[in-house]
């Protein structure tokens, strides 16, 4: 903006010292103009093309990082890291393109501006000469000239650079254009449910992932769970176990039919407080960079202490955090590094406990178990189960 009211300022000015210079330096300003809304287009799609190689060099690099010890079992480092060094290259080479381009344009541009530069003084020498126009004048002038092509080469690059941040402005804006999950608009109408008491209700849900096109993965499942039953889920791999425990979270809205808690429409339930009251062990456990205790109380801004030790007993993980050098002051690493799968699998169960869940999913939550910690789990499970509603995933 303050180019902008600069370079108004000093034409008008420039108009009072000399009208024919003036409307010859314009001459030379349009097609500074018209060259930059021209390459407006081309500068856009290096942007674009650049965004999307340099993330898709990134999205490799971070996955073959996360699965290391994956790749190192397999003996495919060498493969992966070529794989990336392909993606890397094709980035660079996109780079080195919009930057041959904004080369370019810029060396057009600095040519224009020095051929005003040159003209204008040509032009000015001659009036001079013709006696037309005073030497201060021409100085003068010529110095305003100089004060007026900074600004607009200023607002020339800020131009390219606003369009090129508009291209990460768009990636930026597919995030931003998600639906939340809730609306704050429909917070009056939400049912903030009462003590959970984890009666549950499925009246010919039907669910699938994707559009129209993509099959049905669960298909007209009816059932009623009372409060306080165990029920266990069956079924082969792939059969939507996982994908049903995920609904009964909240995760995905049935694709057809009603799900109930407690009698409510669970679409309806204020989901961040129907969730405080659920305990949920998935398939793939993780912990977050701390001690076990602030793990296993995550959540509590007050944890309490005797309560993280009996939840870690109840899911057998007291004996092994015990032998540890800290005890529950143990400090693991991101997503649990340095402990087990077997153990982040109790410490995960424990974490569900903690706070006294009225329903308890557990979504093959002791696959990572071996026989001995499995059973210890099993012989604790009337003293887990007491006064709650479960379903467990086999």
């Amino acid at each position: 903006v303050l180019n902008l009211l600069m370079v108004f300022i000093y034409f008008t000015i420039l108009f009072m010292y000399n009208v024919k210079l003036t409307l010859l330096l314009i001459a030379f300003v349009i097609p500074i103009i018209i060259l930059t809304v021209a390459v407006t287009p081309r500068i856009k799609y290096y942007a674009r093309e650049t965004f999307a190689a340099s993330t898709e060099a990134e999205a490799v690099l971070m996955e073959t990082l996360s699965c290391v010890e994956t790749l190192k079992g397999m003996g495919i480092e060498r493969a992966m890291r070529l794989k990336w060094e392909r993606k890397y290259a094709i980035a660079l080479g996109v780079q080195y393109k919009a930057q041959k381009f904004g080369i370019f344009v810029g060396l057009v541009s600095q040519i224009l501006n020095s051929a005003t530069t040159i003209v204008i003084l040509w032009t000015g020498a001659n009036m001079v000469l013709a006696q037309e126009l005073t030497i201060g004048q021409l100085i003068a002038f010529n110095a305003l000239m100089g004060s007026v092509l900074s600004p607009l080469m200023g607002l020339v690059g800020l131009w390219n650079q606003v369009h090129a941040a508009g291209v990460a402005m768009e990636r930026l804006g597919d995030v931003l254009d998600i639906e939340p999950e809730q609306k704050p608009e429909d917070l009056a109408s939400r049912v903030m449910l009462p003590d959970l008491q984890g009666d549950i209700g499925f009246e010919d849900v039907y669910f699938r992932y994707g559009g129209n096109e993509t099959p049905y993965v669960l298909e007209n499942i009816s059932f009623h769970i009372k409060s306080g039953d165990l029920v266990a889920i069956v079924g082969q791999s792939g059969s939507g176990k996982t994908t049903l425990a995920k609904m009964l979270v909240g995760f995905y809205p049935p694709s057809e039919g009603k799900i109930t808690i407690d009698g409510y429409y669970l679409n309806l339930v204020d989901k961040e407080y129907y969730r405080s009251q659920v305990g949920y062990v998935m398939q793939s456990n993780l912990l977050f960079s701390g001690t076990v205790a602030e793990n296993i109380a995550a959540g509590d801004e007050n944890p309490d202490r005797r309560r993280i030790v009996e939840v870690a007993k109840m899911s057998d993980a007291h004996d092994f955090i015990n032998a540890m050098s800290l005890g529950y002051e143990q400090v693991v690493g991101e997503r649990g590094m340095g402990l087990s799968g077997g153990q982040i699998q109790r410490v995960c169960i424990a974490r569900a406990l903690y706070h006294d869940p009225r329903l308890l999913i557990l979504d093959e939550a002791t696959s990572a178990l071996d026989s001995q910690s499995e059973g210890n789990i099993l012989e604790n499970m009337q003293q887990i189960l007491h006064g709650r509603t479960a379903v467990v995933i086999a």
